[in-house]
């Protein structure tokens, strides 16, 4: 019942934008989300994960990845725990074969570190969860969520206190507190510190300063990436974005023969002839996936 009531509700926010709904949503423990993207492979995590986008940002960057983030209006649906599940729980087989499972990023995930925990208690122990943030938050909401996670993503911005703020907006005091706690707790293997090249605000030498501090400290899985400042053109895709999605429809299709395999199912996997823009599966793909879970859940509720 409930969620038919947020359903009815998304589809009213979606047309009129009233403000006056994200009362009601709150009220059903519904939380805004900017998008979910399915069957991401190395960029958020170990394995196949489903990113999960959420609206809200304490930061105001000046070339902020995702501006529909912190854009009011630009929330893309509400979601409750137990809807997010059902949505997630499709692709369970991959998570389960590879070790992956879901990235919660946004804007900034922590801000609803009580919705992910009760996403979590709904999980398959086996789903790892990754969370990509800025690390920006109070430490009542860090505190109240480390002992879920398998890996947290740090966008670091930069360690220089002055660049760092001429960049978001606010200081990185919480940053560097957060960032310490985690380590005092034993989690540095368990964080990737991206630090990024950003046009006109910090140099390589500061870069690479900020990687020996962030060295210095205890964490050595860093990532150095570049930000774009300007939105890329919509192109048509050519021959090796077509060839990636192909690569990622293969290595998903050997996923499902190995769980079938794995299990007994009696599965058969059909060659694609699809000769256009792939992007790494399609209805076809769909049914096989949905055909070996359901065969899946026969064989749980049998033993």
């Amino acid at each position: 019942m409930k969620d038919c009531v947020i359903i009815i509700l998304n589809i009213i926010y979606s047309t009129f934008k009233w403000k006056k709904l994200n009362r009601i949503f709150n009220f059903f423990g519904a939380v805004p989300l900017i998008g979910i993207e399915r069957r991401r492979i190395g960029s958020d995590g170990d394995g196949v994960t489903t990113l999960v986008g959420f609206h809200g940002c304490n930061l105001r960057c000046r070339y902020c990845l995702n501006p529909q983030s912190i854009t009011e209006g630009r929330e893309w649906r509400w979601y409750t725990p137990e809807m997010l599940y059902k949505e997630i729980r499709k692709d369970e087989i991959y998570f389960n074969q590879t070790g992956g499972g879901i990235c919660f990023g946004g804007g900034e995930p922590l801000k609803y570190a009580d919705f992910i925990r009760r996403f979590k208690i709904l999980c398959n122990d086996n789903w790892k969860i990754t969370i990509e943030t800025s690390l920006n938050v109070s430490e009542k909401q860090l505190y109240s969520i480390i002992g879920i996670v398998d890996k947290f993503i740090i966008d670091i911005k930069d360690m220089n206190s002055y660049i760092y703020k001429s960049y978001t907006g606010v200081n990185n005091t919480l940053v560097l507190n957060n960032l310490q706690h985690l380590i005092s707790k034993g989690y540095a293997n368990k964080i990737i510190i991206r630090v990024p090249s950003i046009t006109g605000f910090n140099s390589e030498t500061d870069i690479q300063k900020s990687m020996n501090i962030i060295q210095e400290i205890g964490i050595d899985d860093i990532e150095q990436l570049t930000y774009l400042t300007t939105k890329a053109k919509t192109s048509i895709p050519d021959e090796n974005s077509i060839n990636v999605g192909k690569m990622i429809c293969n290595y998903l299709k050997s996923i499902r023969a190995d769980f079938a395999q794995a299990h007994n199912i009696n599965y058969q996997t059909t060659d694609c002839t699809y000769q256009g823009f792939c992007t790494g599966t399609c209805p076809a793909c769909e049914s096989e996936l949905k055909y070996l879970t359901k065969k899946y859940r026969e064989i749980i509720k049998r033993n």
